[in-house]
């Protein structure tokens, strides 16, 4: 409109030309410098989307550094309140991502909530903008799912289903394909909420049917955390079998540049899995094949030290009696790492602490996280 604007004026003579010029201008300014951070904002997502995808969240001091050199290299300074919508959208786009990657759950569901609040605050852009609207949902959930706001969480994923009743015409095959991915992990995220992993392998049983043909239209990152969290899911109901089929999924792919963590974590859950089996002859070869992949991914931390060690003793001669006080070691050794800034990342990816409580109580996993969960969760 500017363009036209301008053209129309060296077209025509007034007084009022050189103060029409000059608005013209500054306006153009403006608006290229809204361009910009618009670019700025969506190029810097993708940038940490490709790094996140590959290793997942940060390891290390040296991989915060980096990160962090990347956002303030590149965002000057900018008043928040004078930036239009479509900067705003992006910008909360940026930093949600930001802040989930760095392991800020609180900053990172704040920064989600205003994403949100933008399209309460601007109704019609639910329709014009509906993937977008989709993502900040996604990511409002997201936080809600790691800081246990299952009250909050059930409320935004009505969000989610009203979507599905949107206009035919709005909804093409890119936005339906991701709605239903973000249904199915949303559901399984609800259920670790609640410890009811009975109720998620129930729910496998009536999607099983027609999961393979979504998962084939999945991109290889979602197929991975896909993957896990199924795995997840039928361990947490000490469907051991069931697991490693999952996981074996994951441990076979040819994508191990692709989520790192979950291939690390993966592997680490296979080997809990097999003892759990009594599996003690292939104990052994999965510990070093374990120690391998995580030390050329730059992936061996105190918490994988420990735990790789921890299941390497138990491969060897124990008695009922001298496994609990084992069991009670690894887990008075692994709670401080909770509170450890890199260490923490750990416990995301699988509830270690309330599968060693699980032993020492004499009680189901299920049992315990669902116990914890009552306490534990903001209903």
């Amino acid at each position: 409109i500017l363009k036209w604007e301008k053209i129309i004026l060296m077209q025509t003579i007034g007084a009022d030309t050189e103060s029409r010029v000059n608005r013209i201008i500054e306006d153009v300014r403006d608006v290229n410098q809204r361009i910009n951070n618009v670019n700025t904002f969506t190029n810097l997502t993708a940038q940490l989307n490709s790094i996140y995808t590959k290793i997942g969240y940060i390891r290390s001091q040296s991989d915060l550094d980096s990160i962090n050199r990347i956002i303030k290299s590149n965002i000057l300074d900018y008043g928040e309140e004078s930036l239009s919508l479509n900067e705003k959208i992006s910008l909360y786009n940026l930093y949600t991502g930001y802040y989930f990657f760095i392991q800020d759950f609180e900053q990172g569901y704040q920064t989600a909530l205003k994403w949100v609040r933008l399209y309460d605050a601007h109704k019609e852009l639910r329709l014009s903008r509906t993937e977008t609207y989709l993502n900040a949902i996604n990511s409002l959930m997201i936080g809600q799912y790691k800081l246990n706001k299952y009250k909050k969480f059930v409320n935004t994923s009505r969000r989610l289903r009203e979507i599905r009743h949107y206009p035919k015409n709005l909804m093409n095959e890119n936005i339906r394909l991701k709605l239903l991915k973000y249904t199915y992990v949303h559901e399984f995220n609800r259920i670790f909420m609640l410890g009811d992993f009975k109720a998620g392998v129930s729910l496998m049983n009536r999607i099983k049917p027609g999961l393979e043909d979504f998962i084939d239209q999945l991109d290889n990152h979602s197929r991975i955390i896909l993957f896990y969290k199924v795995a997840c899911l039928y361990f947490g109901n000490d469907n051991y079998r069931d697991a490693i089929q999952w996981l074996n999924r994951i441990l076979n792919s040819d994508n191990i540049d692709l989520r790192e963590d979950i291939h690390s974590f993966a592997r680490i859950l296979n080997l809990i899995c097999h003892y759990e089996l009594g599996n003690m002859d292939v104990i052994d070869y999965y510990i070093r094949s374990t120690y391998r992949f995580m030390l050329k991914k730059d992936d061996l931390y105190r918490f994988q030290k420990a735990i790789l060690s921890f299941i390497r003793k138990l491969a060897g001669e124990f008695s009922e009696d001298d496994l609990v006080p084992e069991f009670e070691k690894l887990l008075n050794l692994l709670i401080p790492l909770q509170n450890r800034p890199f260490e923490k990342r750990a416990f995301i990816y699988f509830d270690i602490i309330s599968w060693l409580e699980s032993k020492i109580q004499g009680k189901r996993v299920q049992e315990v996280i669902a116990g914890k969960a009552k306490t534990v969760i903001n209903y």
